[in-house]
């Protein structure tokens, strides 16, 4: 692993995951998972490039303290992110189990950014940005397109929030502003008869989060579908869990890269 990441280029945009290995026997550090398919098994937060692994922390190993205010899941990844010390201002994307304005300060502290969608509660998230779910079908027309944005004093955060099928919360230091773009997808538009480009807008933070993410979601698909364990074989030693699902992991690793470098 250590030769692996001396040998590793990191690129600019990386992003944080949870990782969930199954597994059913009993051990004294197996978690109870009850928000993951995978189930019950070990939790692992980790660093990724592309989708694929770079570094990675096993929760129940003791992590340093690195920030004394800070939980120990945002001290688990900021840990982390001091591992990447190649290069400085790498802008890290994240789903809401991480996202919070502390946690986007300790990040730039470490001259790191970072980006991600953001729960409404105890995260720091400025209330003139907060819309709520609206039920009624009268308001839902007038509410979905909604775009609600605003800065921090010191100018480094971003926040924002548009209304989806239900409303939407970002926080950034990544972006310094929050506009529209021109996108465009293909279609089959049955009055002419052929597949057309039919051009819409997205917002630039939603297309970056989307785009930016690494393909950690296709990775892990990959991994649930060719995993070599399979969902029927139940581990009741915590070694083979851990073993299985490294060679799993290393697996889609090289073959993502042989076919990304040999395309």
């Amino acid at each position: 692993m250590a030769i692996s990441k001396q040998n590793w280029v990191l690129g600019q945009c990386l992003s944080l995951d949870e990782i969930d290995v199954g597994f059913q026997g009993r051990y004294a550090h197996k978690d109870k998972i009850k928000y993951k398919g995978e189930g019950d098994g070990f939790l692992l937060d980790s660093i990724c490039d592309s989708g694929l692994l770079y570094a990675t922390h096993f929760r129940h190993d003791p992590c340093p303290v690195v920030e004394k205010d800070a939980s120990p899941l945002h001290n688990r990844c900021l840990y982390l992110v001091e591992q990447c010390k190649d290069a400085k201002w790498h802008v890290f994307f994240f789903d809401n189990l991480f996202t919070s304005k502390n946690f986007l300060d300790w990040l730039y502290k470490r001259e790191a950014l970072g980006a991600g969608v953001c729960r409404t509660s105890a995260r720091g998230l400025p209330g003139c940005v907060i819309q709520d779910v609206v039920t009624k079908k009268a308001d839902l027309e007038h509410a979905v397109g909604t775009v609600k944005v605003a800065r921090s004093s010191d100018y480094k955060t971003i926040a924002a929030s548009i209304y989806d099928a239900k409303p939407v919360h970002f926080m950034s230091t990544f972006h310094t502003s929050v506009h529209d773009i021109q996108k465009s997808r293909k279609i089959y538009d049955v009055n002419v008869g052929a597949v057309v480009d039919m051009p819409f807008t997205r917002l630039n933070i939603i297309n970056d989060y989307n785009y930016d993410m690494n393909g950690v979601d296709l990775c892990d698909q990959l991994r649930n579908q060719y995993r070599c364990d399979g969902p029927w074989m139940r581990q009741r030693k915590w070694w083979w869990a851990l073993f299985l699902s490294g060679v799993s992991k290393w697996l889609v690793v090289t073959h993502t890269f042989a076919t990304r470098r040999f395309a």
